[in-house]
């Protein structure tokens, strides 16, 4: 019997370790739902950048209706920096 830690451990085995059955070595898994999320937000800041760009560009795309879709795309576009990589960290963080 081990006097330090009160048990017949093996002497060869640091007391440090313990033993745990999920842990494997390697890599962490491949959360595929990630992946796929992940790619959600991308999509998301590429079209709405495209729609920013081509009302401020073409003076022909400038008119009342396509100013209201700009800024609509301006607050799609901040959602789409701030709250979604966010919203798939935490998804992906879940146990």
């Amino acid at each position: 019997m081990d006097p330090l830690n009160g048990s017949s451990a093996d002497p060869n085995r640091s007391g440090d370790e313990l033993i745990d059955p999920f842990n494997s070595i390697g890599p962490p898994p491949i959360k595929y739902s990630g992946l796929l999320f992940i790619s959600i937000p991308m999509i998301t800041i590429l079209g709405n950048l495209l729609v920013i760009i081509s009302v401020l560009r073409f003076k022909a795309l400038q008119s009342a209706i396509n100013f209201l879709i700009l800024g609509l795309a301006v607050a799609d576009l901040l959602v789409a920096l701030f709250v979604m990589p966010y919203a798939v960290y935490v998804h992906v963080s879940k146990q």
